[in-house]
């Protein structure tokens, strides 16, 4: 009899892949966050064990609203079809009270959170918009949600930046938001990278709101946002002229995933208007134009240069949507502006082109790749400076600076980012011959990573769950499915999310922390394993974010065994 216990949980289907089933887990990945919600845990140490048995638990765990009772289901569209009947009769304000109670109700309850009453969210949704437009929820941090819709602005060009408004509803909420940006407040918003925490940069009392709310070390510089080069040059010295490759690279990926270091001050601009707390007192400031039509409108809007981070506490995964941003902000700032999820992923790539020797250097992998970067250099014909390749290198990987080390110019320089609270432990799998005895006995397979884990922890009898980030169907993921069908870790769960093709980095960016986050949050996974991408465009960023994820400086080798 196969066991209950193992199972394979599949983004894209909301259900767990018992053995015998586990082909669907090879389905196109799609991180969805309203998914039946993860049993109760205690985090009382590191490893995070869960609470009670693990049959009972595993059973319920594998729970899925696909497969709840017909009774349940007609049960809860009768209440749904009543309360909307009610709500239709009874007037607003009597019913507010009861509609808080409900919704407390449906928390506390396991079997409910999964579902959403459609009346209800709309109620919600449109009472914070109004709160919002009144400018009120600031004083006690109610942090208000409003939808906006990215398709819905259009922009006039790249130096005036002005936004056209195709929907009333986007235009107000933008709007709203701008004024408490005016306020010298925060609001988080969307940008085609991640979700941004923004603030006035011309703001010191505004800009420090940001270290508070995220809990950001103080020597850690922000990236200042634009909507237009206009904008730009309202702060950077007005006699300081953009070198050919800031010309080029703005040319070619402005607005984007790109930011540049530029100068604040020079002989005539002594003093510039950004806030010290952004540059920490350096003499340079990064900038960057966001592609994403909200964010682009709101700082066009607000009439002021933006300061902003990721939207999340200090060291964890970026958010990707707004729900990640509720989650770490919620009660810290008054605003989230929800505009879907992010189409890069992963933060800005970050260039200096203000060195003597006029050549380019990477300071932070992004969303744009050094290939990228690279190609549009040597199509503007700047390939060589004095003799020398224009790209000198990204750092850390190609170059260090104890200067830099000391007091980084951008963010993601110094510190450790990007991390879960599970035990992140990135794998390279080798291929190796059944006749090669060698190596055989001297790399781990899977079967062995697996069973070095549930020994290392000492409850393990009651059933881990391992978290797996793995490339379509590749040798390791069908390495992994295999050991996931064996009796011998039947008690044990394995939670799966596809990062897409290997040819397809630029998918397993956009995925990264989306899914860093649901098998650390929602599903509360004890370790996760993720498999290693060649370091080839995209794949590159996405591996120096797993390094600092892991702390880990190169891949775990695992063995995998051919014929």
């Amino acid at each position: 009899m196969q066991s209950a216990g193992a199972c394979i949980f599949n983004f894209s289907s909301r259900r767990f892949i018992r053995r015998g089933r586990v082909g669907l887990a090879q389905q196109p990945h799609t991180v969805n966050l309203k998914q039946p919600p993860s049993p109760t845990r205690k985090s009382t140490n590191s490893s995070r064990k869960r609470t009670g048995t693990g049959d009972n638990t595993h059973n319920w765990f594998c729970y899925s609203s696909h497969n709840a009772s017909n009774k349940v289901d007609i049960m809860i569209l009768s209440v749904y079809f009543y309360w909307i009947l009610v709500a239709s009769l009874v007037p607003h304000y009597l019913l507010a009270p009861i509609k808080q109670s409900v919704r407390v109700s449906f928390r506390k309850s396991n079997h409910l959170r999964s579902f959403r009453f459609a009346y209800m969210a709309s109620t919600a949704e449109s009472q914070s918009a109004g709160r919002l437009l009144d400018g009120l929820g600031s004083q006690d941090q109610t942090t208000n949600v409003i939808q906006c819709d990215r398709d819905s602005i259009d922009f006039t060009d790249k130096n005036e930046g002005k936004p056209l408004f195709n929907c009333h509803r986007t235009a107000t909420g933008i709007q709203a938001a701008a004024k408490v940006i005016q306020s010298e407040d925060l609001v988080a918003f969307p940008t085609e990278t991640v979700y941004g925490l923004g603030a006035s940069a011309l703001s010191s009392t505004a800009v420090s709101k940001i270290f508070k709310a995220k809990g950001r070390p103080s020597d850690n510089p922000l990236i200042v946002h634009v909507s237009s080069l206009n904008l730009l040059k309202t702060f950077v010295p007005p006699d300081w002229n953009f070198p050919a490759t800031y010309q080029a690279l703005i040319e070619r990926f402005w607005p984007g995933p790109l930011t540049l270091l530029v100068p604040t001050t020079s002989s005539v601009q002594p003093n510039c208007p950004i806030s010290n707390l952004v540059t920490c007192g350096l003499s340079t400031v990064a900038v960057r134009m966001p592609a994403h039509s909200i964010s682009r409108a709101l700082i066009a809007e607000s009439g002021v240069p933006i300061a902003a981070p990721s939207a999340n506490l200090s060291g964890r995964p970026s958010p990707t949507t707004a729900q990640h941003v509720e989650r770490d902000m919620k009660t810290k700032i008054p605003m989230i502006i929800d505009g879907g999820a992010c189409q890069v992923g992963v933060e800005s790539t970050v260039v200096d082109g203000l060195n003597p020797d006029g050549r380019v250097r990477i300071l932070r992998l992004g969303g744009l790749s050094v290939e990228d970067i690279e190609a549009c250099l040597i199509e503007a014909g700047l390939n060589l400076s004095d003799g020398k390749p224009i790209l000198a290198g990204v750092y850390n990987q190609d170059y260090r600076d104890k200067e830099l080390e000391a007091k980084p110019t951008t963010p993601g320089m110094k510190y450790k980012h990007y991390a879960p609270h599970a035990k992140v432990v990135i794998l390279d799998p080798v291929l190796v011959p059944n006749s090669d005895s060698d190596q055989q006995e001297s790399l781990r397979g899977v079967d062995e990573l697996v069973s070095g884990i549930c020994s290392e922890e000492t409850d393990s009898s009651k059933g881990l769950r391992i978290g797996l980030m793995l490339i379509d169907d590749s040798p390791l993921h069908k390495s992994f499915i295999a050991c996931a069908q064996s009796e011998k870790y039947g008690h044990h769960q394995f939670c799966y999310s596809n990062l897409g093709l290997e040819s397809q980095p630029a998918i397993s960016a956009q995925r990264l922390f989306a899914a860093l986050r649901y098998l650390d949050e929602e599903l509360r996974v004890d370790i996760i394993y993720v498999e290693r991408l060649f370091e080839v465009g995209l794949g590159a960023t996405v591996m120096e974010r797993l390094r600092k994820a892991s702390g880990q400086s190169s891949p775990l080798p695992v063995r995998l065994s051919t014929s």
